[in-house]
């Protein structure tokens, strides 16, 4: 389970402007349906914007609680090196923090995967 969540940072926090079906496909295989939707609509929206996402965040969890096929979790997130930029320039238009409180559930889906389905920012370092 906490694999799935490292990888869906490592695929959604993407820097390229690939946005093709591909990239698709692998959102939809860490992240359920809706959030899905919102993550892949959300980036071609950027794009279109002439913002895309540079560096990487790094997921330190701090706790993880599965109750059967649902998982809660947390972790004090490291994104001090990642944040957007502008497409056509390359330079930051802004930088993470390097402690941010992130609170995300899971759950396995009738295929056996565990998937994202919503990741917060309830605010504060951790």
């Amino acid at each position: 389970m906490e694999r799935t969540y490292r990888e869906f940072w490592r695929i959604t926090w993407n820097s390229t402007a690939e946005r093709g079906a591909g990239w698709d496909a692998e959102v939809r295989r860490v992240t359920g349906q809706e959030l899905a939707d919102q993550i892949t609509s959300r980036a071609r929206e950027q794009l279109a914007g002439g913002i895309r996402l540079y560096g990487a965040v790094l997921a330190r969890v701090s706790s993880v609680q599965i109750t059967g096929d649902h998982a809660a979790l947390q972790e004090c997130q490291d994104a001090s090196r990642a944040g957007q930029a502008d497409v056509a320039s390359g330079k930051p238009r802004n930088v993470g923090v390097a402690r941010n409180l992130v609170h995300a559930t899971l759950s396995k889906g009738s295929d056996g995967v565990w998937r994202v389905d919503r990741v917060e920012f309830p605010g504060g370092e951790c």
